[in-house]
């Protein structure tokens, strides 16, 4: 978590190894496995929106309800990028 709150560069392979790992626990809960570049760009702010919810909550300035609330939130957005859930023109 420390080495994803500073910006040292020496520590990008596990920075993004866990960007990796992140992206495929989501898409693995999404049930995608080709995704269109606007769920991939839903699933970079829902990891965003994921790792900053944990650095408050680890720091204490927000509560576990008030993560799981945020995370909920941010999820919606797998909603909007579904292209079965659009109206037809």
């Amino acid at each position: 978590v420390r080495a994803l709150t500073f910006a040292d560069r020496s520590v990008s392979p596990e920075v993004d190894t866990v960007s990796r790992q992140t992206t495929v626990i989501i898409l693995d809960a999404m049930g995608l496995e080709n995704p269109t570049p606007e769920q991939l760009s839903a699933v970079r702010v829902i990891e965003h929106t994921w790792h900053s919810a944990l650095i408050t909550w680890l720091s204490g300035r927000a509560s576990i309800a008030q993560v799981k609330i945020d995370i909920e939130m941010v999820c919606r957005l797998i909603d909007l990028t579904d292209p079965d859930a659009r109206p037809r023109a």
